[in-house]
């Protein structure tokens, strides 16, 4: 009974041990992970002359932010004698931009400000050995803790600005000997914030769009800017987005993660987003458009070129589909006025002209009458009337142009001639046979427009008395 008590008791002891182990281990990778887009030094390197040491130097880049690796010198002459360890990011796509702010956190036994006259913070690209862009020593290291107001704390985590232009891939922290007297610095650890990411894009002139983050995180702030450092800020807040709009040429924007909305927040390097845009073609243009007589046609053409550039027609000023392309078009026969709209398309960029070209083809009504043919005339008559009514869109002139029979039969053509009230006076030869004889009409409106008509003239014989009967017995 004792020893199967005891068992039990065993067994819930390990349990609680390893849940305990398990607890820590996951609540020391959290620490890591509470920040999204951080991104901590995951490899290092050192190098410390005679007097110099660095004891536990992978903790500078495990799980454990608490962790710290030790840096010390014990004596020697100025400047002369250092410790020295370099942390570096390799992770395959999370390397800082040239800008990025990076984050160093260290910390000493006593006062951090002590510190200032015998460490140098240095960025590196591919090594120890290979430091890039300026390195921070007493007083820019001074400016630097007063800012992230670090006072006389005994740790502090320091921004070290980057350089545009100078790639690098991690950052090193050097101990030197000051007048002789012994330096000890706790290093923790390397991060930069990763920075957004953001496709550029291309459009048209004066075409809005929106530039989306495509990696946002929960509780960051995403600041844009006109410039890669420093700038005017133009919009700040936890939106992933940013409209565009009104844009005539290529602009380049720039945006940042930061780590709250305060102005001291842990930031990104800026992420440069090119807008791209493209001219559009000019709107088609077009000169001396004729005006035309109804049922008529015309050609219309586009007047100068845009190279490249293809012409669409509509029948509508926006929307629809085009029902033509190209630089000249000859309408169907019209009935009235009619309007057509015509853009520019260039295929290489996909940009339209900002407008369609109106293009309105002014249509004139044709002259009218009403009469009734045929009509009829005795034979040996000399004039016959063609009596019309309804005359409309101001007939002026009238013609009239007789068939080849009529024509051999002695009948003669009316040259253009004041169009008279009704009805026409047709003369007519004396000696025509009694036939049907056919003539074309043609009126001609004030504004010039003609109008044809097809008639027949039927002359028709004169009856005669029968001869007088007689009778004989």
């Amino acid at each position: 009974m004792g020893e199967l008590y005891f068992s039990k008791l065993r067994n819930n002891i390990v349990t609680l041990l390893y849940a305990c182990g398990l607890f820590l281990l996951c609540s020391l990778a959290d620490i890591k992970a509470a920040k999204a887009q951080r991104v901590y030094a995951d490899d290092q390197t050192t190098a410390n002359t005679l007097f110099g040491s660095i004891t536990n130097p992978t903790r500078a880049t495990d799980v454990d932010t608490s962790n710290f690796s030790t840096l010390s010198v014990t004596l020697g002459a100025l400047g002369l004698l250092s410790a020295t360890q370099n942390l570096r990011f390799t992770q395959a796509g999370s390397l800082p931009l040239p800008t990025s702010p990076m984050m160093v956190r260290f910390g000493s036994s006593s006062a951090v400000l002590g510190l200032v006259n015998g460490i140098i913070l240095q960025r590196t690209n591919g090594g120890i050995n290979n430091p890039v862009g300026p390195s921070y020593t007493a007083g820019t290291l001074l400016d630097l803790l007063n800012l992230a107001n670090a006072g006389s704390s005994p740790e502090v985590v320091l921004p070290i600005p980057g350089v545009a232009g100078a790639a690098n891939d991690g950052v090193y922290l050097q101990v030197n000997t000051v007048l002789g007297v012994a330096l000890s610095a706790k290093l923790y650890y390397a991060f930069f914030i990763k920075a957004p990411v953001v496709s550029d894009q291309t459009i048209c002139s004066g075409v809005s769009t929106t530039l989306t983050i495509t990696n946002p995180q929960v509780g960051y702030t995403y600041r844009w800017y006109d410039s890669l450092t420093g700038g005017t800020q133009l919009q700040g807040s936890a939106s992933t987005t940013f409209a565009v709009s009104g844009l005539s040429a290529t602009k380049v924007y720039y945006v940042e993660a930061c780590e709250s909305s305060s102005a001291t927040a842990y930031r990104s390097g800026r992420t440069a987003v090119t807008v791209t845009v493209r001219p559009l073609p000019a709107a088609p243009g077009f000169a001396g458009v004729p005006a035309i007589c109804s049922g008529g046609t015309t050609t219309l053409n586009v007047t100068g070129s845009d190279t490249g550039a293809v012409y669409r027609w509509y029948t509508d000023p926006s929307g629809g589909a085009s029902f033509f392309t190209g630089s000249s078009y000859t309408t169907p026969g019209l009935a009235d006025t009619t309007r057509y709209y015509v853009d520019a398309y260039r295929a290489s960029s996909g940009c339209v002209s900002s407008v369609r070209t109106l293009v309105q083809v002014n249509v004139r009504p044709l002259p009218g009458i009403t009469f009734t043919s045929p009509f009829y005339l005795c034979q040996s008559r000399t004039q016959a009337q063609l009596n019309y009514t309804a005359a409309i869109n101001s007939p002026s002139i009238y013609s009239i142009a007789w068939s080849a029979g009529a024509l051999s039969a002695g009948f003669t053509n009316v040259p253009n001639t004041a169009f008279p009230a009704s009805p026409f006076n047709i003369t007519i030869p004396g000696n025509a046979a009694p036939q049907s004889y056919a003539g074309t009409l043609t009126l001609t409106g004030a504004n010039t427009c003609t109008r044809s008509y097809l008639f027949t003239l039927v002359i028709q014989p004169t009856p005669h008395p029968s001869p007088p009967s007689t009778s004989f017995q």
